[in-house]
């Protein structure tokens, strides 16, 4: 329940990554404030690996990382 769809809207109108992003923010940077965020530890190198791939191949970054931030 705690993924439904009431934490994405949160997630997506609060636009933690889209501001991350315009302030210059890389996405290994994302995704660790994001690991921080929620689980209060970086990504480890094979889960950033994972993700980094994942989401070079995805049209929208931003999209990409809200989607990681709600996982």
């Amino acid at each position: 329940m705690i993924n439904g769809d009431t934490i994405n809207k949160k997630i997506r109108q609060g636009k933690l990554i889209k501001r991350l992003s315009d302030a210059g923010y890389s996405d290994q940077e994302i995704i660790d404030e994001i690991y921080l965020r929620c689980l209060s530890s970086t990504a480890t190198e094979a889960e950033s690996e994972s993700l980094l791939s994942e989401i070079s191949l995805q049209k929208d970054k931003i999209a990409a990382l809200e989607d990681v931030f709600w996982a």
